[in-house]
């Protein structure tokens, strides 16, 4: 590092506390809930979660024949995510 460098860098880390201790630096983002969380069971990609979270919590119990008769079963839960993450994204209208 040059000199020069060596010296802005020194001139602006010596008054500023959070940048000399980076472990007490708060975190520039925090997770924030959105505004209509009391309608969020209304909302697509939820929906979509919650059925893949049933799906996952009863493909176990599900007999090996019956598994195997579902077409594409290996690609369930791949397609769940995919479809959490569009209904995420897509702008959803006002429901009553």
């Amino acid at each position: 590092m040059t000199k020069p460098v060596r010296e802005r860098l020194r001139a602006r880390y010596e008054n500023d506390e959070e940048a000399r201790h980076p472990v007490r630096r708060r975190a520039r983002t925090r997770a924030r809930l959105i505004p209509e969380l009391r309608r969020a069971h209304k909302l697509w990609s939820v929906r979509i979660a919650a059925f893949g979270a049933v799906l996952l919590a009863v493909w176990p119990e599900l007999p090996a024949e019956v598994r195997a008769d579902l077409p594409y079963s290996n690609q369930i839960g791949a397609a769940v995510l995919v479809l959490t993450l569009i209904a995420r994204v897509t702008k959803q209208g006002k429901s009553s």
